[in-house]
């Protein structure tokens, strides 16, 4: 096989994988704040508390604002039972006008048996805290406010989890990486693990794969932005068109 088909085989098949990993997909862009997009309605969210307007549909028509001044407000998967040793990646995007809103504001926790959130650090740095040692990884940076940031959680079920923060439209940035695996158990979106913290700000594109994507899977997942559909296969293929018009231009 020449070269250049090995190269669109491998990336076909990269993206058909991840594609068929994501199990969990939180896509605000019908106007439905609960819905899994895949599908699957036992992972459809609940709410906690609503009070006034907390969680409205943005005028972007891609995101969701979560807003606590009239009390805690965020959102609930109680059906998520992937134990420590799984394999999984949690994929989201958000940008809030404060990004600097106290230690241990969560913007994702997961309250099963092995306790893990994304959240403001008590460094003023964006990271995971998991709920035994050794268990902590940092970003070592706090985004600029007002600007989209994909955060990734990667855990590959056999002793190793890592934390990407990319700023949008730049280059996946893996910023720490652990020695440990945690579950994935009732998670919940926009509060720390105690349900007492929550991150006000713009939420967009959550999605859940039941693998570890690679570095490759995670760069396709980032390039298609906080308004896509995080599905690998289909922006890679859109990447495959534009890897076809250069080998051919080089023949």
């Amino acid at each position: 096989m020449k070269k250049k088909h090995l190269i669109l085989a491998a990336l076909l098949l990269s993206a058909s994988a991840s594609h068929a990993s994501l199990i969990a997909h939180y896509d605000f862009s019908d106007g439905n704040l609960l819905d899994n997009e895949t599908g699957n309605a036992s992972y459809d969210l609940t709410q906690s508390t609503v009070k006034g307007d907390g969680i409205t549909l943005n005028g972007d028509g891609f995101s969701a604002n979560f807003d606590n001044s009239a009390g805690a407000n965020y959102l609930i998967q109680d059906n998520f039972n992937t134990a420590a040793g799984s394999a999984y990646t949690v994929s989201m995007w958000f940008r809030s006008s404060n990004m600097a809103q106290g230690a241990q504001t969560g913007m994702f926790s997961t309250i099963g048996a092995s306790q893990w959130q994304l959240e403001i650090g008590t460094t003023s740095k964006i990271g995971v805290r998991l709920s035994t040692n050794p268990g902590e990884l940092n970003s070592d940076i706090l985004p600029a406010n007002d600007t989209w940031t994909h955060y990734a959680f990667v855990t590959n079920g056999v002793g190793i989890s890592q934390l990407y923060v990319t700023k949008d439209g730049e280059t996946l940035t893996l910023t720490d990486t652990d020695s440990s695996t945690f579950g994935l158990e009732d998670f919940r979106i926009g509060v720390n693990r105690g349900g007492n913290l929550t991150y006000d700000g713009d939420y967009a594109n959550i999605a859940i794969y039941s693998t570890a994507l690679d570095t490759a899977a995670l760069q396709t997942v980032l390039n298609a932005g906080p308004a896509a559909i995080p599905e690998p296969s289909s922006a890679a293929l859109l990447g495959l068109g534009g890897l076809a018009l250069i080998l051919r231009r080089r023949k």
